[in-house]
């Protein structure tokens, strides 16, 4: 037998350490040696309780079901790790430790996504996209560390815990078209990131403290809806520009933004505030222009506003009278500079008038037309005695097209 030669012993060597380092392909995989493609053709479940390490990447899609359970992740390190187009994917409580590196994390495409903790994963990127988290847990996030960029797209959160989303030293965190149902107290900590932004986005309700702002250097807040925002709902600290514009406030609650008090510049405008609280608005109000830029905003002008008038310190801020009323329709479009509270001998108030009785024209999509402001009561079941009944009527019939735009 003639023995075997050395180009020959080292290629039996070399597949020897390959099938070590790649180890067995999970079942509905297909593996090489870059890639582990895993895909349920129709739409099965696909359970992963150990992958063969050192690839480039793992690919998990089109399945009914996805559980990751055990160490499966406990050597090597990954390019991407991806899974996506599938209905119910569950992550139990998991260790990364002894993986080097997963450079981008990304979840797409999602129906219902659960999250246990991710302890010890190191990741550049993570991704959601297109996702419905039902609950997203504490401790789930905060398990990333080296965290570069965090990106949450077209999503859908529930219930965000206390302490379920903590970034830290992270350059880029982007939520964007993205609906939030509750944020509880603390749920939200950005700490020492360089841009954090919430653009396109729906929440429902904010718990006091619910996002806090520490060492920021910019935080963008635009397009977004918000159903209700409890007192101090922001917690701002050493952040360097904060710009909130054209989002829309149902309910303002008082001392809402009271907390950002350490905010080196800050730009509210063109943004829509329902229903607010007295002191809703409550600033430092010894920081001035320039560093302060609140203008051009739309409030609904009715008794729930007087606080703005009777505290002379927004006074100092000279553009924020700048801002216009949104309602009632009779008011609408009328600088707040142009209007005044109607106060009764007995210190009721009825609403808002115009400053000087005179024509105007209404600029909100309404038929142009030139009217004579009067003293309207904003809330319609004000009783302004039979002199003012035909303006009631008039103001419901205003407030009514006003609520269905």
């Amino acid at each position: 037998m003639m023995p075997l030669s050395w180009p020959l012993l080292s290629a039996y060597f070399l597949v020897g350490m390959l099938a070590i380092a790649f180890g067995k392909c999970p079942t509905q995989c297909r593996c090489t040696s870059l890639e582990v493609i895993c895909s349920c053709k129709s739409g099965d479940s696909f359970i992963l309780s150990e992958i063969p390490a050192n690839h480039f990447t793992l690919s998990i899609s089109n399945c009914k079901k996805v559980r990751i359970h055990g160490t499966p992740f406990n050597r090597g390190s990954f390019d991407r790790f991806v899974i996506q187009d599938s209905s119910d994917v569950y992550i139990a409580d998991i260790s990364f430790f002894g993986v080097i590196l997963i450079r981008r994390l990304k979840f797409s495409n999602i129906a219902n996504l659960t999250l246990g903790s991710l302890y010890n994963l190191k990741t550049d990127i993570f991704e959601m996209d297109n996702v419905t988290i039902a609950v997203l847990d504490r401790g789930v996030i905060p398990g990333i560390a080296e965290l570069k960029e965090v990106r949450i797209t077209d999503s859908h959160i529930g219930v965000i815990r206390t302490g379920a989303l903590h970034f830290q030293h992270e350059s880029l965190v982007d939520i964007i078209d993205t609906s939030m149902d509750h944020m509880e107290k603390n749920s939200t900590c950005i700490d020492q990131v360089q841009t954090f932004t919430i653009r396109n986005c729906h929440i429902s309700s904010l718990d006091e403290d619910a996002i806090n702002l520490m060492h920021v250097g910019k935080v963008v807040l635009s397009g977004t809806s918000i159903e209700r925002l409890n007192e101090g709902s922001f917690l701002a600290d050493s952040v360097g520009e904060m710009i909130i514009v054209r989002n829309v406030f149902s309910r303002v609650g008082s001392n809402a933004f009271y907390h950002m008090q350490n905010v080196v510049k800050l730009t509210m405008s063109e943004n829509w505030f329902l229903h607010v609280e007295p002191n809703g608005i409550l600033l430092y109000l010894e920081v001035v222009e320039p560093a302060f830029v609140i203008e051009n905003n739309q409030f609904s002008c009715d008794c729930n506003l007087l606080w703005l008038y009777q505290d002379s310190g927004y006074h100092k801020l000279d553009k924020f009278f700048n801002s216009t009323c949104l309602a009632p329709e009779t008011l609408a479009g009328i600088s707040l500079k142009d209007v005044t509270p109607l106060i009764t001998v007995m210190d009721q108030c009825l609403g808002f008038k115009a400053i000087d009785e005179k024509s105007y024209t209404t600029r909100n999509g309404y038929a142009q037309r030139n009217t004579t402001v009067r003293a309207l009561s904003v809330n319609s079941g004000e009783n302004l005695g039979s002199s003012s009944a035909m303006f009631v009527t008039i103001f419901m019939f205003g407030f009514l097209r006003f609520a269905c735009i």
